[in-house]
């Protein structure tokens, strides 16, 4: 290993001389300044770092093409006037390149509506204490491990899109723009402390644990899990295999078919429809007019020990949807239901009143 200054001192080398003598595992220190790319540059097997108080201070300029074992950036910022991305994956070989950045910042041609980071085929990649304005898009379906933390991604109106199958762990960071893991994809995600606007999986080959975060989550297909999180916005269940939420808060909880389990959660109002089954153990209901639960079609729900503060709301029931249980405690000393079908309403706990 070679530990290379590159600068404008006439010591040190010149970033021209440092590409042009690039051994493997050499480690470039660069001092703060711009440093252009040459058109087509690959770089490969390398360490380079910005020796600037930030990663403002040291500019990498054009596209960082990794062809080789792996590549490793640190405290640097990356600039592109090229289309397809700040960063991309072009290695072929046997093995998945490993590409490491830690404390760098990412910005694509077009900005937040462009792609700050393109993989293409298998990759380890792993991103410390990140700022990306662009997206990052994980094209091929092969195996993908990623890594990212301390990080902030932001993108319009896409963040993350992944078609692949792997380990994705993302912690402590924030994903501003829809993440989308697509219909060839299969990720065991795991998610801690971490914001998204928008979650969307398609594909029935992920698992996806969530802890701590908050999130609108379409879940059309797979598995979900998730535990102590906000979901301010619709929460979709379509094809979901099953999805299960604990100490959660909802401000719409909407599923189409599939089962469901809830328990300890808060929710404003719901809609269970299709061949959807859901079971709400000691949910708490808050809802002052409209709807706070709506069935219909074959939908089935069971409620247990369920609190109710739905004063000026009611419970709609049509088709052959069904709902049975017990109410712990509530607010109206009778539930308003609407039922238009025929549904079943047997609950414990409170008199229903058909309205």
């Amino acid at each position: 290993m070679r530990l290379i200054k590159v600068s404008q001192d006439p010591r040190d080398l010149s970033w021209e001389q440092a590409l042009d003598q690039l051994e493997d595992d050499d480690v470039l220190m660069l001092a703060p300044g711009f440093y252009e790319i040459p058109f087509g540059q690959k770089l490969k097997n390398i360490v380079i770092k910005g020796t600037g108080t930030s990663a403002d201070m040291t500019v990498l300029v054009g596209t960082v093409i990794l062809d080789g074992r792996y590549l490793t950036l640190e405290n640097l910022a990356v600039k592109t006037t090229a289309i397809a991305g700040a960063l991309v994956r072009v290695y072929e070989g046997e093995n998945a390149p490993y590409l490491t950045l830690r404390g760098c910042r990412l910005e694509a041609a077009e900005g937040e509506r462009g792609t700050a980071l393109l993989t293409l085929g298998p990759v380890w990649l792993e991103l410390y204490s990140c700022q990306l304005k662009g997206g990052i898009r994980l094209v091929g379906d092969e195996e993908q491990h990623v890594q990212i933390s301390s990080s902030e991604i932001a993108a319009t109106p896409v963040a993350f899109t992944g078609n692949g199958f792997g380990p994705l762990a993302i912690s402590q960071s924030q994903i501003k723009g829809n993440f989308v893991l697509e219909e060839s994809s299969a990720y065991e995600g795991h998610f801690d402390q971490t914001a998204f606007d928008q979650v969307t999986s398609l594909s029935e080959g992920n698992d996806l644990y969530f802890t701590e975060s908050a999130l609108s989550l379409t879940l059309k297909n797979g598995q979900a899990d998730l535990l102590n999180c906000d979901l301010p916005g619709t929460t979709l269940l379509e094809k979901a295999n099953s999805a299960a939420f604990q100490n959660c808060t909802f401000k719409q909880f909407k599923q189409v078919s599939g089962s469901s389990n809830l328990t300890n959660c808060h929710l404003e109002a719901g809609e269970i429809m299709g061949k959807g089954k859901a079971v709400f153990c000691r949910p708490h209901f808050s809802c002052s007019e409209g709807t706070w639960l709506s069935l219909r079609d074959a939908s089935q729900v069971r409620l247990q020990n369920t609190l109710l503060n739905v004063a000026g709301s009611h419970l709609h029931l049509a088709d052959k949807a069904g709902i049975l249980g017990n109410v712990l405690e509530s607010d109206q000393d009778q539930l308003l239901v609407k039922q238009t079908g025929q549904g079943k309403v047997k609950l414990t706990g409170i008199k229903c009143k058909l309205v």
